[in-house]
């Protein structure tokens, strides 16, 4: 280990913890100058690319003016959905390429109150790569109150790789004023 310390500098580190909450150390990857000057330039991802220049949200409503935008994500990270039957706090129905499904969908525990209170706190977006004909109606449900400023589905996502990635910079927001929180990392 002190070999790694003395060939890396403490910033080229990030720490992760495993499965066992045992903190350990894991090198950042390198990246060219270039490509540390700005968040446009992806050098791991040669796929990578911007859609377009026009920002996903317009700006913010008069309510939510000056406060810092909260991007949550939707499947795993505030509901669990499943095609199985199961005990579920609602069902939805969706149709894709004229098929019915039948998605069974859990609530977070404390998802309510936390929508609330972060609705009272911040901006809030949802940002999630599912499609639309399925987010939608299940926000309608998880939102009945419409805490939810803005919703973003897969077709704002830039495609890379065969995945789908949430370019924060698209969202038309100072993002030294956007958090997000996602379960999912790349």
């Amino acid at each position: 280990m002190s070999s790694l310390k003395s060939e890396q500098s403490s910033s080229d580190l990030i720490y992760q913890s495993d499965e066992n909450g045992k903190v350990k150390p894991v090198l950042k990857p390198r990246v060219s100058w270039l490509a540390s000057l700005c968040n446009c330039f992806k050098a791991d991802d040669l796929s990578y690319s911007l859609q377009n220049d026009q920002s996903l949200l317009v700006p913010q409503k008069t309510n939510d003016s000056g406060r810092n935008t909260l991007v949550l994500d939707l499947d795993e990270t505030l509901v669990h959905s499943s095609f199985t039957m199961v005990n579920s706090d609602f069902t939805i129905e969706i149709i894709i390429d004229r098929q019915v499904f039948n998605i069974y969908v859990l609530k977070r525990p404390g998802v309510d109150e936390f929508l609330r209170k972060c609705a009272e706190l911040f901006e809030v977006v949802i940002f999630t790569a599912s499609l639309a004909a399925y987010a939608d109606p299940l926000l309608n449900l998880l939102d009945p109150d419409g805490l939810i400023g803005f919703r973003l589905f897969r077709n704002s996502c830039c495609s890379v790789t065969g995945g789908y990635v949430k370019d924060l910079s698209r969202l038309g927001r100072d993002l030294k004023h956007v958090v997000i929180v996602d379960v999912r990392f790349i």
